[in-house]
This record gives structure tokens, C-alpha cells and sequence, in this order.
């Protein structure tokens, strides 16, 4: 199975196994229609150089963060492992391939992230 990461507008990215028309007639008879312009814009992600923030409850991340709000690699980029809390929750910055293979099965495109909190 190919899994692919499209980023379908500026907040929401869908991953799926099936071609980019297929995931886009699904998305569109199950989400919304798109104008010409928005579907020029949709963009394929690198699944191993880009990712997301995933909500760990791992024992070793939260001790790792311990009582810090964020615990970053790097001062000036987000990179893979990177820790942040938001609210009571602890989230983890992993690849998309990682969370494809922490979402399990699956058998039509689906909501992996959004930038909505």
C-alpha cells in the first residue's frame, strides 16, 4: 500500500491509498466542493520530511518534558521529537509516515491533522 498525505486547504491534511483523483472525488462528495482554484492548491506532502503534532502519552516523553511547556531540538525549527503540552495534553512532533502507522487500517481517506485546536 502507497498511503499518500494530501494538505487539501490551508488547516486539514487527508491521507489515503487511493490516486489523487479518486481521494479528490471522495473528498468532495464527503467534505466539500472545491472551486478550480483551491484544487490547484492542493499539495502532495513528503510523508518522511514533513509530519504533525501527535498526542503521546508515552511515559518517557512526559518525562522527558517533566513541568516545561515545550522541549525542542532546535530554537529555530520544529523537528521530529520535538515535545509541547497544551492544556492537560502532551503532543509529539512525528513524521506523517509514523502517524499513518500509529492510525492503523484503514479503507477511505481520512482526517490524519489539522491546524485547528
Amino acid at each position: 500500500m502507497s498511503v499518500k498525505i494530501y494538505k487539501m486547504d490551508e488547516y486539514s491534511w487527508y491521507a489515503t491509498d487511493w490516486d489523487f483523483d479518486k481521494t479528490l472525488d471522495w473528498y468532495q462528495n464527503n467534505i466539500t466542493e472545491l472551486e478550480d482554484s483551491e484544487i490547484d492548491e492542493i499539495e502532495e506532502c513528503d510523508i518522511d520530511k514533513e509530519g504533525m503534532w501527535w498526542n503521546t502519552t508515552n511515559p518517557k516523553d512526559l518525562k522527558q518534558l517533566d513541568l516545561n511547556d515545550e522541549l525542542s531540538a532546535s530554537s529555530k525549527n520544529i523537528t521530529f521529537g520535538d515535545l509541547m503540552r497544551s492544556g492537560d495534553e502532551v503532543f509529539k512532533y512525528i513524521s506523517f509516515r509514523k502517524a499513518i502507522e500509529l492510525s492503523g487500517k484503514f479503507t477511505e481517506p481520512f482526517e490524519i491533522a489539522n491546524t485547528e485546536w
